[in-house]
């Protein structure tokens, strides 16, 4: 229920607190459990009521009932939301995870994206207070040196140039090279742009000498109701630096997604491709940088847009006498 109490609370006919709010049948014989799961006193409060059954192609008339004194607050979200998970310090969340009815990350608390796979959260209601850390939580870094990176667009090694970078959203950046050396390629871009898929982003290639980045994680979050109120961390990780000889390129940036009926994103979101290793000389060939990853975002009434957003690919290195290193594209 959206109920505009701000006008009930100017006229007098409602507490400041609520208290007195009731939902009940058209008959008014039964009162049905609430939870006010959002401020009072705006235009647009968002009001959780429980009804026991309506039938298929049914209606209800519900009554809402205001103004009484000295009654107690009945509102309790356990009397309507039946399964709920709320953060109390820093969790980890592996893979697919099972459907609750109320997701909450509180203020000061970081949900760390594990795994090499996406992350998904299904729920009826998703607040997001504290901050998504999903950097270099995507397509592992290669395990050692002489290596392409991991992934669907993984960035490809040379024996004699810079790495290149993987990819997602974006191309990677291919690696610096000289006259008749084996280019070491950026990764191809994978996905969708508008598709309700989701992936997370791939691994620059290790150089002989340097390790490449890991790519960014994912997020995939659907409810009916979204709120996330700090910043989103998906980024790739850099080529390891300083480069030397021949450099690494850098991992690509992640992706999230946000499905859902009411959307509120205040914080800022990033998905940027890691830059490729940087030598310490014009003899040296540089690591291409990571694509940018992806951002998707489906509502159907509200949608509050993110402080910023950037899926900007990663830098390349300098270094390459027969060309430099090449950025990785944008998401």
């Amino acid at each position: 229920v959206h109920l505009d109490t701000e006008s009930l609370i100017l006229a007098g006919q409602l507490g400041n607190d609520g208290r007195d709010l009731r939902f009940s049948d058209s008959c008014g014989t039964r009162i049905y459990p609430h939870y006010v799961a959002s401020a009072l006193n705006t235009d647009s409060t968002r009001i959780w009521v429980r009804i026991p059954f309506i039938g298929n192609g049914d209606s209800l008339n519900l009554l809402v009932y205001h103004g009484a004194t000295g009654v107690p607050d009945i509102s309790d979200r356990s009397s309507v939301i039946d399964s709920v998970m709320v953060s109390s310090g820093n969790i980890a969340l592996i893979g697919l995870n099972a459907a609750v009815d109320w997701f909450e990350l509180n203020a000061g608390d970081t949900l760390f994206l594990d795994g090499q796979d996406k992350v998904t959260i299904q729920a009826r209601v998703i607040r997001l207070d504290g901050v998504v850390m999903g950097n270099g939580r995507g397509a592992g870094a290669p395990a050692g040196l002489s290596q392409d990176g991991n992934g669907m667009g993984p960035g490809i090694y040379s024996s004699n140039a810079g790495a290149g970078g993987g990819a997602y959203g974006g191309d990677g950046g291919t690696g610096g090279f000289d006259f008749g050396d084996t280019q070491g390629l950026g990764g191809d871009q994978y996905g969708t742009r508008t598709g309700l898929d989701l992936a997370v982003g791939s691994s620059g290639a290790s150089s002989d000498w340097r390790l490449g980045g890991a790519g960014g994680g994912a997020l995939d979050v659907r409810a009916e109701v979204i709120d996330m109120g700090d910043d989103l961390w998906l980024n790739g990780e850099d080529g390891q630096t300083p480069g030397a000889n021949q450099g690494a390129g850098g991992g690509a940036g992640g992706g999230f997604q946000a499905v859902g009926r009411f959307l509120r994103i205040s914080g800022n979101v990033w998905a940027r491709g890691g830059n490729g290793t940087i030598g310490f000389a014009t003899a040296n060939d540089d690591g291409g940088g990571g694509g940018g990853g992806r951002i998707k975002v489906r509502y159907g009434e509200w949608y509050h847009r993110p402080n910023s957003v950037d899926v900007s690919g990663g830098s390349g290195g300098f270094y390459g006498s027969q060309a430099a290193p090449e950025d990785g594209d944008n998401g």
